[in-house]
């Protein structure tokens, strides 16, 4: 029965620790009229000994989003040159390199906020719900910003 207890403690604690944290979460406020926008954030992903000990089987990555007060489609997006056009390129996973930021950001990849279900204006925050495939899914509050205020290819 102790050896369960220690087990049983043991997992709970690792579940707890993260392992990957998000900051700098924000949302661009869309144009008018624009029913689509993106949102941009840095991914730490850190191994340390709790990490470790779970051997993970393959690299942690983030499958997806969601923001229910705004959308119910969020699509992973890349931005790719292809002869001489800029395109987004939509994308299944973003695989989280160890103790590296990861950084979204215009012009790179992003999260796709798709058929808005309201206009996000700024200074209004949203709870950001992200999933993960091994540790626990994480959040973030996202602050909204002028398109004006988040210039491309931003450095927080």
């Amino acid at each position: 029965m102790k050896k369960l207890f220690t087990t049983l403690s043991l997992l709970c604690a690792t579940q707890a620790y993260a392992g990957v944290s998000i900051t700098d979460c924000v949302i661009v406020e869309p144009a008018p009229g624009v029913n689509k926008t993106g949102l941009f954030f840095n991914a730490t992903f850190t191994e340390d000994e709790e990490v470790k000990a779970l051997r993970l089987p393959s690299p942690e990555a983030i499958l997806g989003a969601e923001i229910p007060e705004l959308t119910n489609e969020v699509q992973m997006h890349n931005t790719i040159m292809k002869d001489g056009v800029m395109k987004m390129q939509r994308f299944p996973k973003l695989f989280l390199k160890k103790n590296t930021v990861t950084k979204l950001e215009r012009g790179g990849t992003h999260f796709m906020l798709m058929d808005l279900k309201k206009r996000p204006l700024a200074g209004e925050k949203y709870t950001v719900n992200l999933w993960l495939t091994y540790l626990s899914d994480q959040q973030c509050e996202a602050n909204v910003l002028k398109s004006s205020d988040f210039p491309p290819k931003h450095k927080m």
